[in-house]
């Protein structure tokens, strides 16, 4: 996969579910400073080596995704090479038999589900990212959302490409 390890940023906050076995006990979040929206990411690709532009990447970001919404709504999984799998599910109620079942007063949502690659050159399972990535922690966070203390004050707010 990659062939240096990539920063990425964690918080450490504290459980505050009342009732939780866990309440009280701290955990790693990962940080997502912000959501790359697709003009973003055709603009990412578009600067990192690639020949097209980014309206041509743009346009065939579009295209996938409009193609797998449609393939997955017609029950067909989509397999992205080195990426993973993309299936649909559905969300449902149970009824007491199958002449009471009316799908829709049953149906609470359709999902998009996403299996992450395991060929042995693109494992993108959870042990195989974790040896790819260089943690490094940003804020304690309290139950209440105030910064305890900041970590390390050299990269809380590095900007990354």
């Amino acid at each position: 996969m990659a062939e240096s390890k990539i920063a990425m940023q964690y918080d450490l906050k504290q459980n505050n579910i009342t009732g939780s076995a866990s309440n009280g006990k701290w955990y790693a979040h990962a940080v997502r400073r912000s959501t790359l929206n697709t003009r973003g990411l055709a603009d990412h690709i578009a600067k990192h080596g690639s020949v097209y532009t980014r309206d041509v990447v743009e346009g065939m970001l579009i295209k996938i995704r409009d193609s797998i919404v449609e393939m997955l709504l017609q029950g067909v999984g989509v397999k992205l090479e080195g990426l993973g799998t993309f299936y649909a599910t559905l969300e449902t109620t149970g009824a007491d038999s199958p002449e009471g079942y009316v799908i829709e007063d049953h149906l609470k949502g359709v999902h998009i589900r996403f299996r992450p690659e395991r060929t042995p050159a693109e494992e993108l399972t959870a042990p195989a990212l974790a040896q790819e990535v260089l943690l490094n922690q940003r804020f304690v966070i309290d139950r209440n959302g105030a910064h305890l203390m900041q970590h390390d004050e050299t990269n809380a707010d590095e900007e990354w490409d």
